[in-house]
């Protein structure tokens, strides 16, 4: 069966908990922290699973969606979405709010988690 045709888990709260929860994967701050669903991963025009969200600063955010896009992201700050939505799941995990276990993660998300488990 197609990504498409899964049915795509989703949890609003999930994103709102991101928020108040977690900091930006890219410059650490807690101070005006979003959600952003992972871009550019075969889900077309429809938003990948929410578990497929990183934290960012708002700033961060309306650049990725600005003018430099997900590709230039990843090259300006070095870190690929895929990591970053690695990086807050395992926050997610480690705080209770999601049991990464009983989720349907793709096998790359466990790739980069095993990198994160690395680099520590």
């Amino acid at each position: 069966m197609s990504r498409l045709k899964q049915k795509l888990w989703r949890d609003k709260s999930y994103g709102k908990w991101i928020h108040s929860n977690v900091a930006c994967c890219i410059t650490g701050s807690t101070v005006n922290v979003v959600n952003h669903h992972i871009k550019n991963e075969g889900y077309g025009s429809v938003k990948a699973p929410d578990y497929m969200q990183m934290a960012m600063t708002h700033e961060l955010h309306l650049e990725i969606h600005g003018s430099i896009g997900c590709v230039g992201f990843e090259k300006k700050y070095g870190r690929t979405q895929r990591s970053m939505v690695a990086e807050t799941l395992v926050k997610a995990h480690s705080m209770g709010r999601v049991n990464m276990e009983e989720l349907p993660l793709e096998s790359w998300i466990w790739e980069e988690v095993e990198e994160l488990v690395n680099v520590v």
